[in-house]
């Protein structure tokens, strides 16, 4: 995985910039949460975009709190043992959504 150089949020849709390429997520939004699916990352990037993305949400201030959406039980162990302030985790078919985007 390539080092991170951006991260941008603009119009509810998060873009992670790598080296030489970029990483679309898809989301959606509550009253409290953002959610964002990370369900097509392997353990390792889904946990190192997790902790960045997180970081940098939370010193930006940025209101809402991020709920990442996990299809695997390790990933959800993983990112849950960080103990982020702005963050949880649940599983995908957990999540009562009417779409995402």
């Amino acid at each position: 995985m390539k080092t991170i150089k951006n991260i941008k949020h603009f119009n509810n849709k998060f873009t992670i910039n790598f080296e030489d390429s970029s990483l679309n997520l898809k989301t959606f939004e509550d009253k409290i949460n953002i959610y964002l699916d990370i369900t097509s990352l392997n353990l390792i990037k889904a946990v190192k975009v997790a902790i960045l993305t997180s970081t940098y949400c939370f010193l930006n201030e940025f209101e809402k709190n991020i709920c990442w959406l996990v299809n695997d039980l390790e990933i959800k162990k993983a990112i849950s043992i960080l103990c982020l302030k702005n963050t949880k985790c649940q599983f995908l078919d957990k999540v009562k959504m009417k779409e995402i985007a």
